[in-house]
């Protein structure tokens, strides 16, 4: 893509250029369609003194598990290092930031498959269509 470019230089002139454009493509990890509810009761915990030791990073990490959410509430597999690079952050920090969200039953791990707990967070099927996760997997 071709864009045009001014620049002013100290003398006052003004340069004008065609310059190439790299426009890099976002990867996401939900499909068209899907959705994400966020239960008020999520809302209440996340603002009582039970979260008060939950961080900035730890949000910033909870939105991006949110980003990698099926539509059954799944998180779909993902390595703390990448989104610890995505984050700017450290691997450790993010293995924390897991646990605490874990503590708080935020996420759950089912059989080493994490989930979001349907009680707080609650993801959408493609096409607006509400996908549900039999009882067995939350009892």
């Amino acid at each position: 893509m071709k864009a045009r470019l001014q620049k002013k230089v100290k003398t006052g002139e003004v340069i004008e250029q065609d310059v190439d454009v790299l426009l890099i493509k976002q990867k996401y990890f939900y499909s068209k369609g899907e959705f994400v509810v966020m239960n008020k009761e999520l809302s209440e915990l996340l603002k009582s003194n039970i979260a008060d030791k939950l961080t900035g990073l730890d949000f910033r990490i909870l939105m991006a598990l949110i980003s990698r959410a099926d539509a059954n509430n799944r998180i779909r597999s993902f390595k703390q290092r990448i989104i610890a690079d995505e984050l700017s952050t450290t691997q450790s920090k993010v293995s924390r930031s897991i646990s605490r969200l874990y503590t708080l039953d935020i996420i759950e791990d089912h059989d080493g498959e994490w989930y979001f707990n349907r009680r707080y967070i609650f993801t959408g099927g493609k096409d607006g269509k509400v996908s549900e996760l039999s009882d067995e997997v939350y009892n």
